[in-house]
């Protein structure tokens, strides 16, 4: 199964997500997180992260630039956290794709999603708010809307969550059993 989880801040989609994957019956489950640790309050954040996620059984590969150089294990869980964090890394960071950030990371998903048995992603919902961006967030967020438009193509479900309700734009109905949800 392939989902993508959208949401926007603290609505409840990390968990829900996490969720999907502690439901699946593949294994190792994986956490490939995206955040950049920058300063001592990053590393600390990053550690409790681990910490939680070690006590659900996840193996937590941090990976904030070039998804792609990085091989899914065979059959695994995987849980990609969160594109809205990858994708600027590799818009902004000097040695990032740049404006190939899409292509690049939509084609790592796909290899992914090839070799894993479950493979869940997390994005942001930052299209809503109604303001006027400058040229560079506007065009970030065209970015962002093109992957998770190209890997909403490729999911078997696309939830959106809401006050930590998931709501069904692509309901799944696999062959597994529907631990979507």
């Amino acid at each position: 199964m392939t989902a993508l989880v959208l949401g926007g801040a603290a609505s409840g989609k990390s968990e829900y997500a996490e969720s999907l994957i502690l439901a699946s019956p593949h294994k190792p489950r994986i956490y490939v997180a995206a955040m950049i640790c920058r300063d001592s309050e990053d590393a600390a954040r990053i550690a409790r992260h681990q910490a939680l996620r070690a006590e659900k059984g996840f193996l937590t590969v941090e990976r904030p630039l070039d998804l792609g150089s990085w091989e899914c294990p065979l059959g695994a869980a995987v849980l990609v956290e969160c594109m809205t964090n990858l994708l600027a890394n590799e818009l902004y960071e000097p040695n990032g794709a740049g404006i190939q950030a899409p292509e690049k990371i939509l084609t790592a998903l796909q290899a992914i999603s090839a070799r894993a048995g479950t493979l869940v992603v997390v994005s942001g919902d930052i299209f809503a708010d109604g303001k006027n961006y400058d040229v560079e967030t506007r065009q970030y967020q065209r970015m962002l809307s093109q992957i998770n438009r190209g890997f909403a193509a490729l999911a078997d479900t696309v939830k959106e969550i809401v006050c930590g309700i998931p709501l069904d734009w692509k309901p799944w109905n696999g062959k597994e059993g529907n631990y979507a949800g």
